[in-house]
């Protein structure tokens, strides 16, 4: 099966789909005649990288009979058979695990910031988060100014302590933002990760060191090196299994570090991506993809 990559004027919003929609692995991500319905959702899949079929028709927004429901399947219709459902373990999707910083301001003169853990949003209603501690300046009725990185880009808005849950006090309910201020910062998506890698030095005839992925996107990495050191502008490889679709991949990056800190005992480097290979490339995309919207498979 050909696929091509999929341009942004392909994917229009409220509009069913007339062609599937797959990752770079070839996974099918959604079927013909689903809609997007928010431009996080358009965003998000022409920033991970998705792919049709070479020979599927483009998208025509005036088909007749659209409707406003979102269609979750394009098997033919025939009458419901009820479900036989087998007790597997799992784990629930979490979706997005893309939000990095969640910062709150207070906008009463003061400098009191936090930092929390966004949990989920209901649309038009209320955003969900999870703070530490207890301050004046997160009672209900508090004014304050939320700054947010999601994927590519910065949000700011204004909002305001709607409710506590008194069985869970570390719960915040947050008015639903009226305005949003964005700014793009990145290029791609980046996650954070705790992925075992080796790192492997162009001038070092070795095993290679111990390192941890810390971030990924499809340009760059970000690695800690506990007992390893690297220059800045230095070339090297990092070699790391990467689980796509149930099954793990043995991927080498080659990378140019851009940047360098020392953390504790050890380094962190930020590096930049040195001409992978399309495999390699169509890979991380689906991986990234799978990891920030929940749909990876244990």
């Amino acid at each position: 099966m050909a696929l091509v990559k999929i341009s942004a004027h392909e994917l229009e919003l409220d509009t069913p789909l007339r062609f599937r929609i797959y990752s770079a692995v070839g996974k099918l991500l959604l079927g013909e005649g689903n809609a997007l319905r928010s431009e996080a959702q358009r965003e998000r899949l022409l920033t991970i990288g998705a792919y049709r079929e070479a020979d599927a028709p483009g998208p025509t927004p005036t088909d007749a009979g659209v409707g406003d429901a979102v269609l979750i399947s394009t098997a033919a219709h025939t009458t419901a058979e009820p479900l036989a459902l087998e007790p597997l373990q799992g784990h629930f999707p979490t979706l997005p695990t893309g939000i990095e910083q969640f910062q709150l301001t207070s906008c009463t003169g003061h400098t009191a910031s936090f930092y929390v853990r966004y949990v989920g949003a209901i649309p038009e209603l209320a955003l969900l988060v999870m703070v530490q501690g207890e301050s004046e300046h997160l009672q209900v009725g508090a004014e304050l100014e939320a700054k947010v990185i999601f994927g590519r880009a910065f949000y700011a808005f204004r909002t305001r302590v709607a409710a506590r849950d008194s069985r869970i006090p570390a719960l915040l309910q947050l008015e639903y933002p009226a305005t949003i201020k964005r700014h793009t910062i990145r290029k791609h998506m980046r996650i954070n990760t705790r992925l075992s890698a080796r790192l492997i030095r162009n001038d070092v005839v070795a095993t290679g060191f111990d390192a941890q992925i810390t971030n990924l996107c499809a340009s760059g990495i970000g690695v800690f090196l506990p007992d390893a050191t690297l220059e800045v502008g230095e070339h090297f490889k990092i070699a790391v299994r990467l689980k796509v679709d149930g099954r793990e991949h043995a991927l080498v990056f080659h990378c140019v570090a851009r940047n360098r800190s020392f953390e504790g005992k050890g380094l962190k480097v930020g590096a930049e991506f040195s001409a992978l290979p399309d495999e390699t490339r169509r890979m991380t995309q689906a991986y990234i993809f799978q990891q920030a919207t929940g749909t990876s498979q244990d």
